[in-house]
């Protein structure tokens, strides 16, 4: 309620507006007055421009599960694919976006697959000449609005084997975009999170009138702790902030 109070108290300082952030907490206060409130804000500032992201704890599983299948099978075969492809789109703890990362080739490498079209219509010619495909010989589909990447630059990713063309030349192209432990991802301006702080607590025996989950703090916290980067917490109370630096240090 009192966010734009709080904008202008903090915005009066030298300081960038990143965005503010939405915690959906999945429950709402019913009861009172008007609509029911489930959602709390963060305010995100800074001195610099950055970009806010970092490395999801879903991607390190997603790697931990397709290393243990290659691990398992002495390498990758047809069963590795097709168990790491399942595990991935059945995983109700994945989001959309880690979904798409349902790929692992000969290599072991985890990827998801994306279309080499053009943003915008291409008019140079080089853009639209076609890829051979590598067992018919014949020319493939170009994208409606050409290629993204110039003929060198396509050449040296099929070199790579980071091209992945269809079982004939009806297929159009695509690309390979791997997932590694450096791969990060930009915060998003909506973070959905139901899970109750006294959770982590009960693990501890500790009781505590009202505190947020290491979840949660896990999410806001993990793309400030990359460069021995600092976080202070102003109020402490249950230990929230302190248990979740101490979880990502340890991890």
């Amino acid at each position: 309620n009192e966010n734009t109070n709080l904008s202008e108290l903090i915005f009066s300082k030298p300081l960038l507006n990143l965005g503010t952030l939405i915690w959906d907490k999945r429950n709402p206060m019913t009861g009172g007055k008007g609509v029911a409130i489930q959602h709390e804000y963060i305010q995100w500032l800074s001195k610099s421009e950055i970009t806010i992201s970092s490395t999801t704890e879903n991607a390190k599983e997603i790697l931990s599960v397709a290393n243990a299948l290659v691990k398992k099978y002495n390498g990758v075969n047809e069963q590795v694919k097709l168990e790491f492809s399942n595990w991935v789109r059945n995983n109700p703890n994945l989001t959309g976006g880690d979904r798409a990362y349902s790929n692992i080739d000969e290599q072991g490498r985890v990827y998801q697959s994306v279309s080499l079209r053009a943003p915008e219509p291409r008019t140079d010619i080089k853009f639209h000449k076609p890829l051979i495909h590598p067992l018919t010989g014949k020319p493939c589909p170009v994208p409606p609005n050409g290629f993204s990447r110039t003929p060198e630059t396509l050449a040296e990713m099929i070199k790579n084997g980071i091209i992945i063309f269809g079982v004939d030349e009806t297929v159009q192209p695509r690309y390979k975009i791997f997932l590694t432990s450096d791969t990060k991802k930009q915060l998003t301006s909506v973070i959905q999170d139901a899970i109750k702080g006294t959770s982590d607590l009960h693990k501890f025996d500790i009781v505590f009138p009202y505190c947020h989950s290491v979840s949660f703090y896990s999410k806001i916290i993990s793309p400030i702790l990359e460069n021995n980067d600092m976080v202070l917490d102003f109020f402490a109370g249950s230990g929230t902030s302190a248990h979740t630096v101490i979880k990502s240090i340890l991890r």
